[in-house]
């Protein structure tokens, strides 16, 4: 819908930002603002959706799964994970970073325990 919306590619027009890096994928972004408050109080909003997601976090699972994620909730975790317990990085990732610190003159301040 948002390369509809914004004119960019669609579907099978698009190529790959992962393995095309040269390429111009043209990918879009559409953004929409609602004030909740021409709809229904702020207040009642926030209750509605609370018993929205509580619907479906609650609802029946499959064997074996344990729990219903929304969009975002297992980045969000993630993020929270990393912030406190910091972010294991390949050692050529953490190798690139270092020459390139020491190329434009950064200092890299590493979680304790200096690179993980």
């Amino acid at each position: 819908m948002t390369g509809l919306l914004a004119g960019g590619k669609i579907l099978h027009e698009m190529t790959s930002w992962i393995w095309d890096l040269p390429a111009f994928n043209q990918v879009s972004h559409s953004f929409l603002a609602i004030d909740l408050s021409k709809f229904m109080e702020p207040d009642d909003f926030d209750s509605r959706m609370g018993e929205y997601t509580d619907s479906i976090k609650n609802s029946p699972k499959r064997d074996g799964i344990s729990e219903i994620f929304l969009p975002g909730e297992i980045e969000n975790r993630n993020y929270k994970n990393h912030m406190n317990n910091g972010l294991e990085l390949p050692d050529d990732v953490a190798e690139s970073l270092i020459e390139l610190s020491g190329r434009i003159g950064i200092k890299i301040h590493w979680m304790q325990g200096g690179i993980r």
